[in-house]
């Protein structure tokens, strides 16, 4: 028997989110390290307030998709974990708190160095490294997945008639968009992990 689209989507939500948390839990030794004198430093996703900014951002995006799992289930037990509209807007509010954590991570705007992250993406030849690109390739897309986010709140708000035909196109692409943050991020994480820890 094969799955339904909707199982398959949950399975797929779900093994995604342990793999953010995995990557997310492989690290929390580094992420208990004790304040330094000034944290503010260098803000960039190399320094200890920006590896934090980053490190929590991660995983309120990764918590916010929990939304996605919810509106999958059936409306019994939606209800039981606080329903629909509750994990709505838990959405809303940790991706905007988690988007905003990681630019700032990213060194945005204060020392971001990656406006064109194809310029640092070596697929050929360049091994792992060639892949440091996609860490500005997930920053550029958090404003496009923001701005996505808010216009399907005011299409949803609004879904009668002919904006129902425009709100099912913006789904596709905000999922779209959604996905292509979470596998460049992804690719970020591993390859943070990779250096930090592997290439010792």
């Amino acid at each position: 028997m094969f799955l339904s689209s909707k199982r398959l989507v949950l399975i797929f939500v779900l093994v995604l989110m342990l793999f953010i948390v995995y990557f997310i839990l492989a690290d929390i030794a580094n992420v208990l390290t004790p304040i330094p004198l000034d944290p503010f430093r260098g803000l960039n996703g190399g320094s200890w307030l920006g590896y934090r900014l980053g490190y929590y951002g991660t995983l309120l995006l990764v918590i916010s998709m929990g939304y996605s799992v919810v509106k999958r289930l059936s409306p019994s037990q939606a209800r039981r974990v606080g329903g629909n509209r509750l994990w709505l807007s838990i959405h809303i509010w940790l991706a905007i708190i988690g988007s905003f954590m990681v630019l700032v991570h990213a060194g945005f705007p204060f020392d971001f160095r990656y406006y064109n992250p194809f310029k640092y993406v070596r697929l050929a030849g360049g091994g792992v490294a060639g892949l440091v690109g996609f860490a500005g390739l997930a920053t550029l897309i958090i404003p496009f997945a923001l701005a996505s986010g808010f216009i399907g709140r005011y299409l949803f708000k609004r879904a009668e008639g002919e904006i129902k035909v425009v709100f099912r196109y913006w789904h596709v692409l905000h999922i779209i968009l959604t996905g292509a943050l979470y596998v460049t991020g992804v690719i970020h994480l591993i390859l943070v992990v990779w250096f930090r820890f592997v290439t010792l």
